[in-house]
């Protein structure tokens, strides 16, 4: 995963919570799809990072 496209998306998810707050319309409900919106971005980052984590490294024999 390109991890400056997933910082721009925390970005613009921020900037749009920011937005929405500043005008007066992050109510109860505009909450709950701010947070199932992070919620997706947070399970992205995971899927990113995942393979990498549990990939099982060679190590060269001596």
């Amino acid at each position: 995963m390109v991890i400056r496209l997933y910082e721009t998306l925390w970005g613009l998810v921020a900037l749009a919570v920011a937005v929405t707050y500043m005008t007066g319309g992050l109510d109860a409900k505009t909450a709950v799809v701010f947070g199932f919106i992070c919620i997706g971005l947070i399970f992205m980052g995971m899927m990113g990072v995942l393979p990498v984590t549990v990939h099982q490294h060679v190590h060269p024999k001596h």
